[in-house]
């Protein structure tokens, strides 16, 4: 390999780990459905118990029997709450579809979809989606 190639050799696996800074960070499902409660589209990071419970407080307004709250250890966890609003049939839901973990960010991948079709059952529902991620201090992006 003469000089030239190596000085471009160089410059390309630099160029390469500068750029694979990102990692998919994984994360645990605790709740989802299709009845929340909530009728505004919001996506939040719940970063404390109160703030948790509060939100399961609406989730579960309307509910009998109440869903369980799924226990998160706000010290080393935080939730990510993904509600779509009230949607005027079934068939909506909403998910995480990937986590990816920049220097200074947490990039949060949003998946929702939509009834296929015009099999959707004719009732107002609100789908929502729970989950929990290992706690950080980067700012959170939804995408």
């Amino acid at each position: 390999m003469n000089f030239k190639n190596s000085i471009l050799f160089l410059v390309v696996l630099t160029f390469l780990s500068c750029t694979s800074k990102k990692q998919i960070i994984s994360f645990t499902e605790i709740a989802k459905g299709g009845h929340s409660n909530v009728e505004n589209a919001k996506l939040v990071v719940i970063n404390d118990l109160s703030n948790y419970n509060e939100i399961f407080s609406t989730i579960n307004e309307t509910r009998e029997p109440n869903l369980e709250i799924p226990a998160i250890d706000f010290d080393n966890e935080m939730g990510i709450g993904l509600f779509m609003g009230l949607k005027n049939s079934g068939g909506y839901s909403i998910q995480i579809d990937s986590i990816v973990s920049k220097p200074k960010e947490l990039v949060i991948f949003v998946k929702e979809s939509k009834p296929k079709g015009r099999r959707a059952t004719s009732v107002m529902t609100q789908p929502f989606y729970i989950a929990k991620i290992k706690k950080t201090s980067k700012k959170i992006i939804f995408r």
